[in-house]
């Protein structure tokens, strides 16, 4: 019994990678020319935010000035409501 467990627990390991594989692989090849229409937008939506966001920043007093990283997180937030990506 004890040598037929293990080679329970292989196969099954082995079969459960192979899906994981399989299925990583159609969804790339199945979505490819829509996945590259929201990258696309995503990356025009990100970069007008982010400049938008940093004209605002530079007309504000330094006491309400967001911090890089701040205007980075809500341009990119932005950019994936613009998009429909969430």
């Amino acid at each position: 019994m004890k040598d037929t467990k293990g080679f329970i627990i292989i196969g099954l390991s082995i079969i459960i990678g192979s899906l994981i594989i399989s299925l990583t692989i159609f969804n790339k090849n199945y979505s490819a020319k829509d996945l590259s229409a929201k990258e696309h937008c995503y990356k025009k939506n990100y970069t007008d935010e982010l400049q938008d966001a940093k004209k605002h920043n530079k007309q504000i007093q330094d006491d309400d000035k967001y911090t890089d990283e701040k205007m980075e997180a809500r341009a990119a937030v932005d950019a994936i409501y613009k998009c429909k990506l969430n």
